[in-house]
This record gives C-alpha cells, structure tokens and sequence, in this order.
C-alpha cells in the first residue's frame, strides 16, 4: 500500500482545519506553516522512497532545505511531546494508513477514520482490561 502525498496533504490539512490549497500556497502564518511541516514530517517518515526535492515537488513546489527545516521541526516537537505532538503524529499516522487502505468518499473520510479509530481505541481498552484481569489470576 502506498500513501500518496495528495492523501496527506488532505490528512494534515484537515487536521488543522484548513484547505490543502492553504498548505500548497505560500501562505507563512504559524497553524499554516505548522499544518504543511506535518505533512512534510509525515511524508517523510511513511514515504522512504521519496527525497527531499520530490517531497517538496509534491507539496507545493517546495526547497529541499525547506521540507529538512520542517521535519527537523516536527521532529523535535515529538521528541519533546510540545502540545502533545507525538500523539497527534500516530493519530494522524493511523488515519494515513486507513485512508490509504479504504475505499472512502472524500467528505465521509474524517468522520469514517474517527470512527475507526474510535473503535480500535476500545478493542485496545478491552485488550488491556483483559490482560491486567489474566496478570492479577482473575
């Protein structure tokens, strides 16, 4: 399965509740900048396949030094958990990966993935519950 960067360019523009023409524009402003820095980390990441230079071609035309700046940004912002980071970069991860496998219309996309993911969130509950019953020899 591959993850498209058009996929997560929408993923991480609507994230951020912005429109991908926003994080392809050459708009500056801090949830903008930040939007397109996660994209650029994601693609990063999920994409080995790709380099810096195609990554910024598919996002906007961008700098190979620009896409660095922006991982390197994002990087550390999971590293030091700023704002919760590391989290919203597995949700989005999660996202990613079920966007890419389903068969989803664009508008139904969001609400589908939070379901999905909601329902994995209290499977992964019940797991645990289980397993710390089991621990204790019921």
């Amino acid at each position: 399965m591959i993850i498209r960067c058009a996929l997560i360019l929408r993923i991480a523009a609507e994230d951020a509740g912005l429109p991908v023409r926003d994080l392809v524009a050459d708009k500056r402003d801090e949830p903008t900048a930040l939007a397109r820095h996660r994209a650029f980390y994601l693609a990063r990441t999920l994409r080995a396949d790709l380099s810096l230079p195609q990554i910024g071609r598919h996002m906007g035309g961008r700098d190979h030094t620009t896409v660095l700046h922006g991982v390197r940004r994002i990087a550390e912002r999971v590293v030091n958990d700023t704002d919760g980071e590391a989290r919203r970069m597995e949700r989005l991860r999660a996202r990613l990966v079920l966007a890419a496998s389903m068969d989803v219309p664009t508008n139904d996309l969001v609400s589908a993935l939070d379901a999905a993911i909601e329902a994995a969130e209290f499977r992964l509950a019940a797991v645990r519950e289980a397993r710390a019953k089991i621990a204790e020899g019921f």
